[in-house]
């Protein structure tokens, strides 16, 4: 058995690898090439005198070993990540900083954030508005509000309202494409956000529907707010 330990930015490589299954992966995570990805894992591999991963097109697969060994360092790197975070602790500990989506941030949050300041004044409030989930182990961020179902890995959801759903159009639009019915809405062009988990596939299926034309897609519900108002669909 060998005493010495392998170096530990070949065990980190070969980490993420397995937990992404791909080496290509792994490198856009990390910011460096696929061939250092595999040369640190080659390394590993020959120093622990074993196969880690069965390389397959497009993605790899843990071999037993392999298996073992990421099940081990999963747990050793999540120790080295909550030590890391006892020392470096909260820059701005008097300071709440939400990210939460641009358009919920314009017509629900902020008109409510004075409020807010009048009941807390010694604590600062910092928006950042954004559609993507936040790594809060990689940033300041304290809570992240999105909506969705709030299915996400290794996070923990709460529900802050329930919503009701339905379809909204420019008075012009209405008119001009004589919507008035569920059946209309064939005429329609569909606009819906890349981000939310609701979609018009989602809704039109609850109403025993499908969509049968192509949509206008926006990276973003406050587009997608600003298309309806200018009469886009």
């Amino acid at each position: 058995m060998k005493e010495r330990m392998p170096p530990l930015q070949g065990l980190y490589y070969f980490s993420t690898a397995a937990e992404l299954k791909s080496f290509k992966l792994a490198a856009d995570k990390l910011y460096v090439s696929a061939a250092a990805i595999s040369q640190q894992i080659r390394v590993l591999e020959e120093f622990l005198d074993c196969a880690l991963f069965i390389r397959r097109h497009r993605q790899v697969e843990l071999t037993a070993e392999g298996q073992l060994l990421f099940e081990q360092t999963q747990r050793g790197f999540d120790h080295l990540r909550k030590g890391v975070q006892l020392i470096n602790q909260d820059p701005n500990p008097n300071q709440l900083s939400i990210s939460t989506l641009p358009s919920f941030a314009q017509h629900w949050l902020v008109p409510r954030i004075g409020d807010y300041r009048l009941q807390h004044p010694d604590l600062s409030l910092l928006l950042e508005p954004s559609n993507q989930l936040v790594n809060f182990q990689d940033s300041n961020v304290d809570l992240c509000i999105r909506y969705g179902l709030g299915d996400y890995k290794n996070l923990e959801s709460r529900i802050l309202m329930d919503e009701v759903v339905y379809p909204v159009c420019h008075p012009m639009y209405q008119s001009q494409h004589n919507i008035y019915r569920i059946q209309d809405l064939a005429r329609a062009e569909l606009i819906e956000d890349m981000w939310p988990d609701m979609d018009w596939n989602l809704w039109l299926y609850a109403h025993g529907r499908k969509k049968t034309q192509t949509t206008l897609k926006y990276d973003g519900s406050h587009f997608v707010l600003e298309g309806a108002l200018s009469v886009q669909g």
